[in-house]
């Protein structure tokens, strides 16, 4: 197994240094930007389908070196959520489920860099990165939206070999037969994701990017994308997405209303038709909420058998867990329910906890408050334009770990919302740090001029 290990790690870290070395780092970063919603799997390497998207996230890892974003918490707490879950690998019954949840992770903290220091160099450059990391969401979007309406042309697509170059062909094997997923339900669309929770997840945090970013950039296109991947979240048919789609917003809008002490006339405006949309959708189909509210019990009653055994098997492994596997050898519900199949923790404490005990859940808890707190940090920054983005990225930010606990993806290491997490974080730590630097130059050179106590001799 160390051997396996070895060679997986080596290959990924030789792919990422030839990719770094023929190609620009602004290159690569506009290439992951890009591809992130397709992915694009290559080659089997043990088992693991590294994508085009991944190699590139890899590429700028020459950025970490002498990076002022070090000087921000969050990355530190990164560090060591990362290294709880390394040495929890030496009890994992299957130590190469956790390698590969690391090698999802790293795209976090390189994007991040990768996206300050072309904000800090190449401010230019970074917004054309993020805005086609943002654009890219629209795809997914239509395609959501394309097969709710059609699901027979969704499971065309799953079936046919093209799906292997946007899906990890693993999962796919295994879609039809022993990981069933809920985009085989009709009333259930993923696009690219064979997981409709997840696809909403990814529409959500890039609506409430997209959107933000535009009132900085006042981009028509990411506003076009914006209220597209809003609207593609409700065909997702994910309860969860529908409750974060209108909650998040309402939630920011009250914050920047409050910020502001007025009312905005866009709210003004989206309020009233927002309260109209649904109101008509509830007069065309008067059983809909009930149909919803059934369902979203439904929900809740699966996912109560699930937490109750994770709790069990928490209480019974407090400090180490159960390593990397351990779940999935010993997780078992009825055959009705599970059809025989392991299924994920579906909250994304309890997964960190299960997988690296104690200290990998109070090193993700400390993650998501240092992520908070830069956030806020960012929101109270001088220049009005990087205190709104920070306030949007802080809502995508809160709609992704809102509805991961109760989803199965996981703190870290999906493969579409970390590198965007990573890129958003990046991104405004640069805009906020641009600003204050003069700032700090001045205290600097006034400190240096101020006259000494001591007396010249």
């Amino acid at each position: 197994m160390a051997l396996t290990l070895t060679l997986l790690l080596a290959t990924l870290f030789a792919g990422a240094l030839l990719v770094s070395a023929l190609v620009p780092e602004r290159v690569t970063t506009w290439l992951g930007c890009s591809a992130n919603v397709l992915q694009l799997h290559t080659i089997s390497i043990l088992g693991i389908y590294p994508s085009f998207a991944l190699l590139c996230w890899l590429a700028p890892w020459r950025s970490a070196f002498g990076s002022r974003l070090w000087r921000w918490p969050w990355t530190h707490a990164v560090l060591l959520l990362a290294a709880a879950q390394i040495v929890s690998l030496r009890w994992s019954p299957q130590p190469l489920l956790g390698v590969r949840s690391l090698v999802y992770l790293l795209p976090l903290p390189l994007a991040a860099l990768a996206l300050y220091r072309l904000g800090r160099e190449r401010p230019a450059v970074a917004e054309t990165c993020l805005r086609a990391l943002l654009l890219g969401s629209a795809l997914e979007a239509v395609l959501v939206i394309a097969f709710r309406l059609l699901p027979s042309v969704e499971i065309a697509f799953l079936e046919h070999p093209v799906a292997r170059l946007f899906v990890p062909p693993n999962t796919l094997e295994a879609l039809f037969y022993t990981s069933r997923n809920n985009v085989l339900d009709a009333a259930k669309a993923g696009g690219l994701f064979v997981n409709a929770n997840i696809a909403s997840a990814y529409l959500g945090m890039s609506a409430i990017a997209a959107w933000y970013l535009a009132e900085s950039t006042r981009a028509t296109a990411l506003r076009v994308v914006a209220v597209l991947d809003w609207g593609a979240v409700l065909f997702t048919g994910s309860k969860a997405g529908l409750l974060c789609a209108l909650a998040v917003p309402l939630a920011l809008a009250a914050v920047s209303a409050l910020r502001a002490r007025r009312i905005r006339p866009v709210s003004v405006v989206a309020a009233p038709l927002a309260i109209a949309a649904l109101c008509a959708l509830l007069a065309l189909r008067d059983d809909l909420f009930d149909d919803f509210g059934y369902n979203t019990l439904a929900t809740i009653g699966s996912r109560e058998q699930i937490w109750h055994y994770a709790v069990l098997m928490i209480s019974q492994h407090p400090f180490a867990g159960l390593g990397f596997g351990g779940w999935e050898q010993r997780f078992e519900l009825q055959a009705s329910l599970t059809g025989g199949a392991p299924i994920p923790a579906h909250n994304s404490l309890f997964i960190l906890w299960l997988q690296s005990g104690l200290p990998g859940v109070l090193c993700g808890l400390g993650l998501v408050a240092c992520i908070y707190a830069a956030l806020v940090r960012a929101a109270r920054s001088v220049d009005a334009t990087t205190a709104a983005l920070a306030l949007g990225i802080c809502g995508a930010f809160t709609w992704y770990f809102v509805q991961g606990l109760g989803e199965n993806f996981g703190l870290l290491g999906e493969a579409h919302m970390t590198p965007l997490l990573g890129a958003l974080l990046g991104y405004v730590c640069a805009r906020y740090d641009a600003v204050l630097e003069p700032y700090e130059h001045s205290e600097t050179v006034r400190s240096s001029a101020a006259p000494s106590i001591i007396p010249a001799v």
